[in-house]
């Protein structure tokens, strides 16, 4: 009903100025307003009251309700700011109206009241942070609240012969997913009684209450509901609204973080809030998350140290001690660059900030990894009696308390030696060491020639454009048996060799021998990187399932795998520029058996790629006909390593027929051991029999002297040479066994 209606000045008579009558629904259905009410009007003037008699939710909208009767006075529209919002079932109640109360358009929270016997009751009222409390203060929420906290209270009930009585217990605090994300919450258990004429009845029900936030959850019986909007501390906060701009939502700064979220830096440390939880991973609510002496936003924006990390640079010494105390650099475990890091120069007692402590011309690191002192002068003594002083030894990179071994001696490919097999296997005399050490390790270069006629110059060996391999082996000590792909065809290369004695005594250098290889792969009349008798002639193959046959891919090389029984493809990833060339290998014929697999079902696949820069970690993915075995793992061999567990680089696609590998030039997976542009890796699907260890002896490096061979002149001299060589390298094989 709307009813206009216009009080003059001589009507006006105080709060009993005007009587509205409002007839009953003549349907007989429920009517809220009496038959004439008393109404308070401040001042004279012309006014429009509009008013819902009948308030059915099934009928009309909440927000139609413009005002209804509470007790003798009105609650008025007030400009479409007092609401009624709904007219429900609650917990004590068949029906009752809830009210939001606004002051100066902030929400201050709910009302709630009753129709009873023609009248409305006032019920309880909950604030904005969801405490909620009946007439004379019943407490069913509150905060802060704790684990184990419990609260007692009871009330009358108006207008009713009785009590009700709360026991309210904190059970628990949880992590909440809500619809806009996952909040901590307190876990409240409500056990009610209501004791009144009627006898005695008992209500259990659950609120899970987040600080600040108010009720996100509720519970009662097998029936649960989840809020997913709030109004918080005077403003509407929702999913979205980050009011101080920190990165971090509201309800995460209120209810997850504790932080404020009206200040972007609540520790005030120099790192927002949102730095500090999404970049960082530190406490905004402490200025010293590590505790390591410096705050937060000093680490990141002075000192560039980890703000989550007391010691960065792992070197002993917190950052806050290298900074404040010994003055070093907190990103340098060695900040004075002598092979001894920070914390193990203060241990000692040697300056982490000067690299001779003792300034007799020999650095602290190299003293202290040859047993001399760092803090003596004893550049002048010789304890290994070579006829060479400490110092002299550190100039000419000798070690100080061990005779050297003798260079090697440089055997096969001989000196100068043409049409050498792009697989060559390179030989040394026998190890020989004056003070009766045994042969520790060998260490085997080989490099483009520069300036071919000219002698092996040391760049070939030295310069990134040039040097092919550098590694070190414990196994392959004077039979040294190149990796596939290395070489090219047609090429003039140099290498030499250096040994390493078991008492850590390195020889110097071979010198270097020359040889060229053969004009082309005999086995790859096509040139295209694929051994002919491994090359995939099916148009229709397509293993990466993209609708276009692999033969048709640029970025993709396939291969036959014995014989033709299956297929295995390459296709370039991140940084891979080409794959160059791709073979497939039989694991039968590599005799090391040092942690090989019991079975690789699919064999190794072998390639050489070019990535863009030297360094770069790329990838490819491997495409098999088959599916790898499950609890099959990638395992990769090279002559430096042996055979090695991939798994860490290797992931296997859901149905197994695929997988992604990673590789860094120069390091993990590349078998030339050099950041030279170029990743060459055998490597394939393995599995372990139950029980297995993966195989036994052998060992890292070692491979059959018979595994590849080398290009030999023909004639009765070279066969006679050829034995001399296959009777040099069982000798060898015989003392590796006595070892």
């Amino acid at each position: 009903a709307i009813s206009t209606f216009e009080l003059s000045a001589d009507a006006y008579e105080g709060l009993k100025a005007a009587n509205l009558t409002v007839n009953n629904a003549s349907n007989g259905m429920f009517c809220a307003i009496r038959n004439s009410t008393n109404i308070a009007i401040a001042e004279a003037g012309t006014y429009t009251l509009s008013l819902y008699a009948k308030v059915i939710k099934e009928e009309f909208l909440p927000d139609e309700i413009f005002a209804f009767e509470v007790g003798n006075q009105w609650v008025y529209d007030s400009g479409g700011k007092n609401r009624v919002t709904d007219f429900s079932p609650s917990i004590w109640w068949e029906n009752a109206y809830e009210v939001e109360l606004f002051e100066n358009d902030v929400s201050q929270g709910k009302e709630y009241y009753e129709p009873f016997k023609g009248q409305l009751f006032y019920r309880g009222f909950e604030d904005i942070d969801g405490s909620f409390n009946f007439q004379n203060g019943l407490a069913v929420a509150w905060f802060p609240a704790s684990v184990g906290d419990r609260k007692v209270s009871s009330t009358g009930v108006v207008g009713y012969i009785g009590t009700i009585t709360m026991t309210v217990d904190v059970l628990a605090l949880e992590q909440l997913t809500l619809g806009f994300g996952t909040v901590n919450a307190y876990k409240l258990r409500h056990k009610a009684t209501v004791q009144g004429p009627g006898g005695k009845a008992n209500v259990t029900y659950y609120w899970w209450y987040a600080p600040y936030l108010g009720i996100v959850k509720m519970q009662s019986g097998a029936i649960s509901q989840q809020l997913i909007s709030f109004a918080i501390g005077g403003g509407d906060i929702t999913e979205d609204t980050d009011t101080d701009g920190d990165g971090l939502k509201d309800f995460e700064e209120m209810s997850v973080y504790n932080t404020d979220r009206q200040d972007t830096d609540s520790d005030d440390d120099g790192l927002t809030d949102g730095e500090e939880v999404n970049t960082y991973g530190t406490d905004p609510n402490s200025t010293d998350s590590d505790n390591d002496g410096l705050d937060d936003g000093d680490e990141v924006n002075t000192h560039g140290t980890d703000p989550a990390n007391e010691d960065t640079d792992s070197d002993g010494l917190t950052d806050g001690d290298e900074v404040n105390i010994h003055n070093t650099d907190p990103n340098d475990e060695d900040t004075d660059d002598d092979e001894l890091n920070d914390g193990d120069e203060i241990a000692i007692g040697t300056d982490p900030n000067n690299s001779d402590t003792d300034g007799d011309g020999m650095p602290d690191g190299w003293e202290d990894a040859y047993d001399l002192d760092p803090l003596t002068d004893d550049a002048g003594d010789d304890p290994d009696g070579d006829n060479l002083t400490n110092l002299e030894e550190y100039q000419k990179g000798r070690h100080p308390t061990n005779v050297e071994p003798d260079a090697p001696v440089l055997l096969l490919p001989d000196d100068a030696e043409t049409d050498v097999l792009l697989k060559p296997q390179l030989q040394t005399d026998n190890f020989s060491d004056t003070d009766g050490h045994g042969h520790g390790l060998t260490r085997w270069q080989i490099g483009r020639r520069i300036g071919n006629p000219e002698p092996c110059s040391e760049e070939s060996f030295t310069n990134a454009d040039y040097i092919v391999f550098d590694g070190t082996c414990g196994g392959q000590l004077t039979l040294f048996n190149v990796p596939d792909f290395l070489l090219d065809a047609d090429t003039d290369y140099c290498w030499r060799a250096r040994f390493t004695d078991t008492g850590d005594a390195t020889s110097d250098w071979s010198e270097p021998f020359a040889f060229k290889t053969i004009a082309a792969d005999e086995n790859d009349q096509n040139q295209n990187g694929i051994p002919d008798d491994q090359e995939v002639d099916d148009p229709m193959l397509d293993l990466d399932d993209n609708d276009v046959p692999d033969v048709n891919q640029p970025d993709m090389k396939c291969v036959n795998t014995d014989g033709g029984t299956g297929q295995i493809g390459v296709k370039q990833g991140d940084n891979v520029a080409s794959i160059e060339c791709l073979c497939w290998t039989d694991p039968a014929t590599i005799d090391d058996t040092r942690n090989k697999p019991d079975g690789m079902p699919m064999g190794l696949v072998s390639f050489r790629l070019e990535v863009d820069n030297p360094g770069d970690i790329g990838k490819v993915t491997v495409y098999l006909s088959e599916p790898a075995p499950a609890g099959a793992k990638w395992y990769k061999y090279d002559a430096i390593n042996g055979w090695q567990d991939y798994s860490a680089h290797a992931v296997f696609s859901p149905d197994r027929t695929s997988v992604e590998l990673e590789f860094k030039d120069g390091g993990f997976g590349d078998a030339d051991g050099v950041e030279n542009a170029i990743i060459i890796d055998p490597s394939g699907a393995g599995v372990l029999s139950a029980g297995s260890g993966g195989g036994g002896g052998g060992g890292g490096c070692f491979i059959s002297t018979m595994a590849y061979g080398f290009h030999m002149q023909k004639g009765p001299f070279a066969l006679i040479l050829f034995l001399g060589f296959l009777l040099i390298g069982f000798s060898e094989l015989k003392k590796k066994f006595k070892k």
